[in-house]
């Protein structure tokens, strides 16, 4: 029984990562590759910089997020005597 709870949280983690992700590539991207500098030599690196951000903002939500809050809450429950440390510690060494 214990599997399957940890499954569900899980599986909401990746829910909402997932979710996260379409809207940024929804919303963000293309606000960021809608720039009228991008002809300009002189703002090559703030090119670089908005191209960059463009395309690693999708991803972001599937490393950092809710998915690192999930993982941590099963692992909290999976080993409830260092649940809180768990808590703490995991997505802030994944951020």
């Amino acid at each position: 029984m214990a599997l399957v709870g940890y499954l569900e949280i899980l599986g909401a983690g990746a829910a909402d990562a997932l979710a996260e992700s379409a809207d940024t590539w929804n919303d963000d991207i293309p606000a960021l590759l809608i720039v009228e500098q991008w002809p300009d030599p002189y703002l090559l690196r703030l090119n670089h910089s908005l191209l960059a951000a463009a395309l690693l903002a999708p991803v972001a939500p599937l490393v950092v997020g809710p998915v690192t809050d999930a993982a941590a809450g099963v692992l909290a429950q999976a080993f409830p005597a260092q649940g809180d440390e768990i808590r703490e510690a995991l997505p802030a060494t994944v951020d």
